[in-house]
């Protein structure tokens, strides 16, 4: 099925006109026809646009997958995002050749930084010890903590490659980043005031703290049933998160 027909069956199956749709989202009559009739390509934008609209995957939409709520590798996920989409099209667009050279490169980083998670997770102890800040208040991984305390304990930590490019401890608080992080699990944050799309940091929002998915103009939860949270221009990054702070590193 082509995106065009996608995008009329999404459309039909949550009972909406073309005028309806063209009403609601702002845009002209004569745009979404195009889209629909294939005369256009939609922009990602459109397609994030009808994805959060219809509570449906961009993979979806994209003729990646044939369920409406399941990613191409199987998994229940968020939305793809700009980037994604982008990268998407672009290797729909290149040749045999082309798509074979990009997923050889993709095999290969992708093995490079699954060994690097495990090396981080088994990282030799030094005997040295270090000592972290361990906030008494937490970050939350759910619609925020109130950021209104900076009281901490300091903690001792054995020095490895990991902890000892941290400058804080943050505890989490909730369930919206599970599985990759849960409710009590302590991270280990290194201070920087920005951090790359894609990348997990601690921000503050509102006077509140969050820890989630920076996609440059949302936070994101790993966990579907937590919405996204809008970054404005008062937003503030204080943090990137390394990973979780392992038992066995800390000194009892």
């Amino acid at each position: 099925m082509s995106i065009s027909e996608r995008l009329i069956e999404i459309r039909k199956n949550n009972g909406y006109t073309r005028t309806r749709l063209a009403d609601e989202l702002g845009k002209p009559y004569r745009t979404i026809t195009n889209y629909e009739t294939g005369e256009r390509e939609p922009g990602h934008d459109y397609i994030i646009q009808i994805a959060k609209m219809f509570n449906v995957t961009t993979d979806y939409i994209l003729g990646l997958s044939d369920n409406p709520h399941i990613t191409s590798d199987n998994k229940q996920t968020r939305l793809t995002s700009n980037a994604e989409i982008i990268h998407i099209k672009k290797y729909r667009a290149l040749d045999t050749y082309g798509q074979e050279a990009v997923s050889g490169l993709l095999e290969t980083e992708y093995k490079r930084c699954q060994e690097q998670d495990k090396e981080e997770l088994s990282a030799p102890l030094t005997g040295d010890i270090i000592y972290l800040p361990d906030p008494i208040q937490s970050a939350s991984a759910g619609y925020g903590q109130l950021a209104d305390d900076d009281t901490a304990d300091m903690i001792a930590i054995q020095a490895n490659p990991i902890t000892s490019k941290a400058h804080y401890i943050m505890r989490v608080s909730g369930k919206s980043m599970e599985p990759k992080f849960f409710d009590g699990q302590r991270v280990l944050v290194r201070n920087q005031p920005t951090i790359e799309p894609g990348e997990i940091g601690i921000f503050i929002i509102g006077g509140e703290r969050f820890i989630k998915t920076y996609r440059g103009d949302h936070l994101e939860s790993t966990n579907p049933d937590y919405p996204d949270v809008p970054v404005d221009n008062y937003s503030k990054c204080i943090g990137k998160v390394l990973g979780i702070l392992q038992d066995d590193w800390i000194v009892k």
